[in-house]
């Protein structure tokens, strides 16, 4: 509701649409009655088709319900049923419901009382026909776009498999696609290769090499893992893949100067000294980016004390330079800004002070003008007063 916001302690509650718990309680009472007075009586069948016809979602059970009605031979009962539904729902509608059943014979009953043209409809059967059973299914799913259906059938046809590769990436059927093979077979990883490749297009880079890891192309997955900046997992895949020794070092370096871009010195520091066996270029990283204790560290556990006056102190004189810049700048960017307050704030009381004064005079003026309006009041009462006595006299 528009309040359960303010009832936050009441655990939250799905509702059933009032449609879907009305005609599920009137098929139950219509079902259980059916059972109770004759099982062959249907008298009850055009009510229960209603219902499952009103809540939308249900047709095809509507259809099953017929289509067992005509495998008992009650072929009677089963053309008003199918009457009925055909009255309610749009013949296209129903024709392709029925089309989803893979039951050619219920097909061609919907299309026959429908009054379809069979020039429209026989020729697209008898296609599907002459299809193996899980390429016709697939097929007609397809047809339908229940692409997950399809894509469990299409499974099943080992010579199609280029077509459920297409499927699945035109549908992004990844997910469903992976379940449906045993993992570590060459669909699987064809599965594997395809999702790392539309992980790395939207920028997903360490996920994708999970999945190009899956699907045996380590050098992908190494690619993909240099982009994430996940250095030891692309080191580690790069000696699964037989990288020679040449490429390994391209690669660490690679890493370490991207690591380094970063401002993740320690470990860019770490891949020259463990995977590079280079500990002076070590130093020198920590040094540039601002590790001052790790790299005095590593000097004195060198004992190569040079490094403090090539790398070390350098740096700290760098850092200070820039450090005392930016106090300087600083502070005169306050400066700036404190005489430019100060300016708006004279400016200010200057014209509060020249407002006061202007309403001074305002109110002297008024003040004035007031006293006036008082005594040309009074001359004109004496002045009247005097004329209505003359007039009294006379």
């Amino acid at each position: 509701t528009m309040y359960s916001a303010q009832y936050k302690n009441q655990p939250n509650k799905d509702w059933p649409d009032k449609v879907v718990s009305v005609c599920e309680a009137v098929r139950t009472v219509l079902e259980d009655t059916e059972v109770t007075e004759d099982n062959n009586n249907n008298n009850n069948l055009v009510p229960i088709l209603a219902t499952l016809v009103r809540q939308g979602n249900m047709l095809e059970q509507a259809l099953q319900r017929i289509q067992k009605l005509r495998d008992c031979g009650r072929q009677n009962e089963c053309d008003n049923g199918l009457r009925y539904i055909l009255y309610s729902v749009d013949v296209n509608l129903l024709f392709n419901i029925a089309l989803g059943t893979y039951d050619f014979d219920l097909v061609l009953m919907v299309a026959e009382k429908s009054q379809k043209d069979p020039k429209e409809y026989l020729p697209i059967l008898n296609a599907y026909k002459a299809m193996p059973s899980d390429y016709m299914k697939y097929s007609i799913d397809k047809d339908l776009k229940r692409y997950d259906s399809a894509l469990s059938h299409i499974a099943k046809c080992p010579d199609n498999f280029e077509e459920c590769l297409k499927l699945i990436q035109d549908q992004r059927l990844f997910k469903q696609g992976m379940l449906l093979f045993p993992k570590g077979s060459d669909n699987y990883k064809s599965v594997c290769k395809i999702y790392g490749e539309y992980l790395d297009s939207k920028r997903y880079y360490l996920e994708a090499s999970y999945l190009f890891e899956q699907a045996g192309d380590y050098e992908s997955a190494v690619r993909t893992s240099e982009r994430a900046c996940s250095w030891e997992r692309a080191g580690n895949l790069a000696r699964r893949a037989g990288w020679s020794r040449d490429q390994l070092d391209q690669l660490f370096k690679d890493l370490a100067a991207k690591l380094e871009e970063m401002d993740r010195g320690m470990e860019s520091a770490l891949i020259w000294k463990e995977w590079l066996q280079d500990a002076e270029e070590s130093i020198a990283v920590l040094a540039r980016t601002k590790c001052w204790s790790e790299c005095l560290r590593q000097v004195r556990q060198l004992g190569r004390d040079d490094l403090l006056e090539t790398h070390l102190l350098p740096a700290l004189q760098d850092r200070k330079q820039i450090l005392q810049s930016t106090i300087s700048a600083n502070i005169d960017k306050i400066d700036q800004q404190v005489n430019r307050l100060e300016m708006i704030r004279a400016e200010r009381s200057t014209r509060m002070l020249q407002q006061h004064q202007d309403d001074q005079e305002d109110m002297e003026v008024d003040g004035r003008n007031l006293d006036d309006a008082d005594l040309f009041s009074d001359t004109t009462s004496v002045g009247g007063g005097g004329s209505v006595a003359t007039s009294a006299a006379r």
